[in-house]
């Protein structure tokens, strides 16, 4: 018996189950920390070989400012016939994380290397392989040399606060300890929400007025402002999600008009409030990361009659009419 539960202690760690994160992931941007040093963050930089890929660091960034630098923002799209996962920075279109070597040499390494087709050129190809849904411990397995056992990992060349101006370098290595990644790329929610309400207590039907917006609003206050890389990350967000068979969230995310990721704008509507009835009009609004609203024009109205009655309830649109 004493034998059994020693071999059971050893049981978890040798048949870890690393969950790909593909499906996940795709169609996603998505940002990465390295778990060595916390607040650290994959981050394209302009220092350039003689092939003119860029390289990249990974540097202290607040995680509530990635949202708004497309530096850090990773857009991850399935390739290789969707076998796989190939990542462009949202700051330099046509640029593909890449598992190589630095022009003229021969250290392996990770850089962004111009291409405009990816899908068969195994230098670009990913797997993010994780312990669970969460993300919170992953590694990056780049393709081309699976085999051999090299990783992305995050380099400080034995400084904890960095060289150079504070730097970590993402590289390729096999040391394991150095090539665990967060990635964070949170699922979206939803639901309706209350934005007006009113009572006729009249005979005849009573205009009102009511006011919503439409489009993405921070839930605090800040400086930062809706960017068009922040538009990106939070549609591919809802957009992907509300694909995907495990969503939770209105499945309408996927085709709603592109102008609902841009900044809010207030629209001001009027509505028919029947006679002897109270009107409860609710807005389909969404959260990405604890940090953004998104109002779509979507809505559900309830009319309730004063003296009993038939509850009517209905799922509309008013810009962008369509069935729902």
């Amino acid at each position: 018996m004493l034998v059994w539960l020693i071999l059971c202690s050893f049981l978890p760690a040798s048949t870890q189950a690393w969950t790909d994160m593909k499906e996940r992931l795709k169609d996603r941007v998505v940002h990465v920390e390295t778990l060595i040093h916390r607040g650290r963050w994959l981050w394209q930089n302009d220092n350039q070989d003689a092939d003119g890929s860029r390289y990249l660091w990974i540097d202290l960034i607040a995680q509530q400012d990635t949202f708004y630098e497309p530096r850090v923002q990773f857009q991850a799209r399935a390739c290789a016939g969707g076998k796989y996962l190939c990542f462009e920075p949202l700051s330099l279109h046509n640029y593909y994380l890449t598992a190589g070597f630095p022009a003229g040499g021969d250290k392996y390494t990770v850089k962004l290397q111009y291409s405009t087709y990816v899908d068969d050129d195994d230098r670009f190809h990913w797997k993010v392989m994780c312990e669970n849904e969460n993300m919170d411990k992953c590694k990056f397995v780049p393709v081309r040399f699976e085999s051999d056992g090299w990783l992305m990992v995050a380099d400080n060349w034995g400084h904890d606060a960095g060289y150079s101006g504070g730097h970590y370098d993402a590289t390729l290595g096999q040391d394991e300890s150095i090539a665990w990644f967060r990635v964070h790329a949170p699922n979206p929610t939803d639901g309706y929400k209350e934005v007006f309400s009113n009572i006729n207590t009249g005979d005849t039907p009573q205009d009102a007025d009511y006011s919503t917006k439409i489009g993405v609003s921070q839930t605090e206050t800040t400086t930062q402002t809706i960017t068009q890389s922040v538009s990106t990350e939070i549609g591919g967000a809802f957009k992907a999600f509300s694909a995907s068979v495990s969503s939770t969230i209105e499945t309408s995310w996927e085709t709603t008009s592109s102008s609902t990721y841009e900044a809010a704008k207030t629209i001001t509507h009027k509505l028919k409030i029947p006679g002897r009835t109270k009107v409860i009009l609710k807005q389909l609004i969404g959260n990405y990361a604890s940090t953004f609203d998104v109002g779509d024009d979507q809505y559900m109205i309830v009319e309730e009659p004063l003296d009993g009655g038939y509850v009517r309830t209905e799922k509309f649109r008013i810009l962008h009419p369509a069935p729902l």
